[in-house]
């Protein structure tokens, strides 16, 4: 007797023993669950596949965006400066228009006191 049976209808030792011990009725399920396994794993392949597409996509991308975060930091430098600057320009301009008042109001009064 042959170790193993060459095809499905021949009888070999491994089919001899199955047969006493009663594990060939498991055959047809575990043949069915390999299957299934086997379809599992060619889908979990390709979602593999796409995560690696998607993982070199986002690579090719974080250049640009770097560059883009570079421009943006920039911008907002520019923008935070000319904000200070015109703020300064704002507040003495205040300063300015403070004194002038001030020098104003004195000289008012040092002519009404002239004239009276």
């Amino acid at each position: 007797m042959k170790p193993k049976a060459l095809t499905e209808h021949d009888t070999g030792m491994l089919e001899f023993l199955e047969d006493i011990v009663g594990t060939s009725r498991f055959k047809v399920p575990i043949e069915l669950l390999s299957k299934k396994v086997e379809e599992l794993n060619e889908l979990r392949v390709e979602k593999l596949n796409r995560v690696k597409l998607v993982e070199k996509e986002k690579d090719e991308l974080e250049g640009p965006m770097k560059d883009a975060l570079g421009f943006l930091r920039m911008e907002n430098e520019k923008v935070e400066k000319t904000y200070r600057q015109r703020s300064r320009y704002i507040l003495d301009a205040e300063t300015n228009i403070t004194k002038a008042t001030e020098k104003k109001a004195e000289i008012e009064e040092s002519v009404s006191d002239l004239t009276k």
